[in-house]
């Protein structure tokens, strides 16, 4: 609930295979679907005599910070869209969401840990990746996404030392508890309290700087 969605269509002929329709842009807790990375989504159309059977499939790496738990549903909606009066399953648009169906996940906790395991692992990476400069000293290159804020010509020093460098510091932190022997209740722990800003630390740095131009220009009276 509350949450961008992903369509995926296909149409009944041969060699279809299903393609992703995005709503949204990538932002904090989501990521679009990439439909053509097989390592991301995957797909299979099937005929038999008297039906066209469609088979998909979605790496977690989609929904990281969204892994069920045991009885969560998410909405889901199937529709017939093509050129009828209206869509079989009953919805009131052809955006119309939630109204048919949903998806329940029968999922135990050994489950989700396995699927978190090998998430905070893709997303401590990718947060110590933004701690590297990408081809610094080149034209094009960039600095990492704290030494930006370091920087007093480009960044804010002011603003790292009062917000972004605490961020840092226990994010940081954090990397010490991933291990590969972790187990299902360190998994657990991480995940509540680092997955989602490591995965997101971009977004979050630009919440707080947001945050942050806000309440000085409240105390500058502007």
């Amino acid at each position: 609930a509350n949450q961008p969605y992903t369509c995926f269509l296909c149409y009944p002929k041969k060699d279809a295979q299903a393609f992703i329709y995005s709503t949204s842009y990538n932002g904090p807790g989501h990521r679009r679907v990439e439909g053509k990375n097989p390592a991301k989504f995957r797909s299979e159309t099937l005929f038999t005599d008297d039906r066209i059977l469609n088979y998909v499939g979605f790496s977690w790496d989609n929904f990281a910070t969204l892994v069920p738990t045991k009885g969560s549903e998410w909405d889901f909606e199937c529709v017939f869209w093509g050129p009828v009066p209206s869509a079989w399953n009953g919805t009131e648009s052809i955006h119309g969401r939630s109204t048919w169906g949903i998806l329940a996940f029968d999922l135990s906790d050994a489950d989700r840990a396995r699927i978190l395991r090998a998430q905070i692992f893709k997303a401590a990476n990718a947060y110590k990746a933004e701690k590297v400069a990408r081809n610094a000293g080149v034209p094009g290159g960039q600095e990492s996404l704290f030494d930006f804020w370091k920087d007093a010509e480009l960044g804010d020093p002011a603003f790292y030392e009062a917000v972004v460098k605490p961020l840092e510091e226990r994010l940081d932190k954090g990397l010490e508890k991933v291990k590969v022997g972790m187990s299902d209740e360190d998994v657990a722990n991480v995940a509540q309290n680092y997955l989602q800003e490591w995965r997101d630390v971009r977004f979050t740095v630009g919440r707080l700087r947001a945050a942050y131009l806000n309440e000085r220009l409240s105390e500058e009276g502007m």
